[in-house]
C-alpha cells in the first residue's frame, strides 16, 4: 500500500511539472483566460509573460492588425477610471518593466473591452493595434 502510495504521489508530481512547461502562443492564451475574442489575422509585436507559482500570471501583449477593424464597436461604452488607467500604467511601467514604445496612450482614440481575470483590450485603430492587459490574480484596481 505505501508503495502504491509513493507511486500515485510521484505521477501527480510529474503531472503537475508537466503541465508548468506547457507553451501557449500569447493570443490562445488570452483567449482562455479572459473570454475575449481575438481576431486571427493579426501579428504579435511584443508579448511579455509575468510567472507565478500559483493562479493566472499577468500578461502585456501588443499586436499589429492587417486591416481596419470594428473590434469592440459593439460593446457598451463606460469610460476607465483614472484610477483604473494609473494602476495598469503603473503596472507596465514598474512591475512589468514594459518597454516605452509599447505604453498604453490614453490621449490617442482607442476601444476597449474587459474580461476575466483583470484583462484589458484596447483597440487603437489609428494605428491597427491591440493591446492587451492581462492582470492577472493578483491585480488589484
Amino acid at each position: 500500500m505505501r508503495k502504491l502510495l509513493i507511486s500515485f504521489f510521484i505521477l501527480i508530481l510529474l503531472f503537475g511539472l508537466a503541465s508548468c512547461g506547457i507553451k501557449e502562443d500569447a493570443k490562445s492564451r488570452i483567449e482562455r483566460f479572459s473570454n475575449i475574442s481575438l481576431p486571427d489575422d493579426m501579428t504579435e509585436v511584443y508579448n511579455y509573460r509575468d510567472t507565478t507559482f500559483t493562479g493566472v500570471a499577468g500578461q502585456y501583449t501588443v499586436f499589429k492588425l492587417k486591416e481596419e477593424s470594428n473590434l469592440f464597436e459593439e460593446k457598451e461604452e463606460q469610460a476607465l477610471t483614472e484610477v483604473e488607467k494609473d494602476n495598469i500604467l503603473y503596472y507596465l511601467k514598474d512591475i512589468y518593466k514594459i518597454p516605452e514604445k509599447y505604453y498604453l496612450d490614453f490621449d490617442k482614440e482607442y476601444q476597449y473591452v474587459t474580461g476575466n481575470e483583470n484583462t484589458y483590450a484596447f483597440y487603437y485603430p489609428d494605428d491597427l493595434e491591440l493591446k492587451v492587459f492581462m492582470g492577472g490574480h493578483w491585480f488589484i484596481i
